[in-house]
């Protein structure tokens, strides 16, 4: 039996924000949320979670663009996916560090997050994909969103990256080479990404059984 999720990013970046996913919720059709660690009205999301957790499940919405760090106190994260861009290739920002204080955050609630995704889809660059899926392993949150069937930096031709570079980083004197980081294709531990059987227009992916 197929099953239709509807979820909402976002939850705990606004109170406004928060009061409209659970007014869809209880309304409308919206089945699931992913709360944010760094969001300004975190505290007032978990409240709301927990006021609802008979029937919204609730997940994690990693964040690596537009907001503060948690990693780094006093600085914000890269303002804009160019700048995600720039900083995993060359290695700027402690992605795993940032991302495993998000999510250990969450569980301090005592909530227990159902599914991950990212901000923008950030975890469509591999490096953002393979953290994700250790987290998903480590904490045993068994569904990570899949935007698409592969990471978009996974398997490029040279000439290809140089046209997403150019795009995603416009002014920038950058000749990629075998050498910068964005090149380097990891074996992610995302057992269903590895799976040949999956099917493209699944939604959500499971990462243990």
């Amino acid at each position: 039996m197929k099953r239709l999720i509807v979820n909402a990013d976002d939850f705990g970046f606004a109170r406004d924000v928060n009061e409209g996913i659970i007014q869809a919720h209880r309304h409308g059709i919206v089945t699931a949320t992913t709360l944010m660690a760094v969001g300004s009205e975190f505290h007032h999301a978990v409240i709301l979670a927990k006021d609802h957790a008979a029937t919204l499940d609730v997940g994690i919405h990693l964040t690596l663009i537009g907001t503060r760090a948690l990693s780094r106190l006093g600085k914000a994260l890269p303002e804009s996916p160019q700048a995600l861009v720039w900083a995993v290739t060359f290695r700027t920002l402690n992605i795993a560090r940032e991302l495993d204080l998000q999510v250990t955050r969450v569980l301090e609630t005592g909530l227990q997050p159902t599914h991950l995704d990212t901000h923008k889809h950030s975890h469509l660059l591999p490096q953002v994909a393979e953290v994700v899926g250790e987290l998903s392993e480590r904490y045993r949150i068994p569904w990570v969103r899949r935007p698409l069937p592969k990471p978009i930096l996974g398997a490029m031709s040279l000439a290809r990256l140089r046209r997403v570079l150019a795009f995603l980083l416009p002014g920038q004197a950058l000749l990629p080479s075998k050498q910068c980081s964005i090149f380097h294709r990891p074996r992610l531990k995302l057992r269903a990404a590895r799976s040949a059987t999956l099917e493209s227009s699944r939604l959500f992916h499971r990462t243990r059984r």
